[in-house]
């Protein structure tokens, strides 16, 4: 088989004048990610890519996570509010509210330090996470970070599960759950639930 030098052709200015670095980290994503795919449909092929777990199967949004201050979240609940959400649930050591509708979990963190703090600091009041349900949330972070992802890990405060995540676009967060383990039960274990 072929053995020789890759490339991919990029025909659009406008990509073309983005940053040097990220259109060659997304190349070379792309790249393995290819060869995965060749690797899957034929094993016997001699490509020199890294073993990866299966690509992910997300079966939905666990939640999309805000950071805002005490005043903004306040208008955060007001319009979540006009919208048909309810205030669920409040975390049980940090300054984390939950509104849900249905299967609908909008995440209000008005934390002053760590990295939700850090991003209202730079962005102001914005959805600066999300959360993924997934079949396995440890696989699909390792096929995330294989596939040159940067993971994300903060201190954990006691009572706290650890969230599979990597950054995302933006400097964003986004966290991988499954219905397998602990994760499944984070909204019982990390949050008390809000009365009607």
């Amino acid at each position: 088989g072929y053995d020789g030098y890759l490339s991919l052709e990029i025909f659009n200015d406008q990509f073309r004048g983005g940053s040097a670095s990220a259109i060659a980290v997304d190349g070379r994503r792309s790249l393995i990610y290819l060869g995965d795919q060749v690797k899957r449909q034929q094993p016997e092929s001699a490509l020199p890519v890294p073993v990866m777990p299966p690509r992910a199967k997300v079966e939905g949004i666990a939640f999309i996570e805000f950071t805002a201050d005490e005043d903004e979240a306040a208008a955060l609940e007001a319009l979540f509010s006009s919208l048909g959400f309810r205030k669920a649930a409040r975390h049980k050591s940090k300054r984390v509210t939950v509104f849900r509708q249905g299967a609908i979990n909008l995440v209000v963190n008005t934390e002053r330090k760590g990295f939700a703090s850090a991003s209202y600091a730079v962005h102001g009041t914005s959805a600066y996470a999300a959360g993924l349900m997934v079949d396995d949330a440890k696989a699909a972070l390792q096929r995330a970070v294989a596939l040159g992802a940067e993971p994300f890990e903060q201190v954990l405060d006691a009572g706290e599960i650890e969230m599979p995540a990597v950054r995302g676009v933006g400097g964003g967060v986004l966290y991988f759950l499954d219905r397998q383990s602990e994760l499944a039960r984070i909204w019982e274990i990390e949050f008390d639930a809000i009365d009607d």
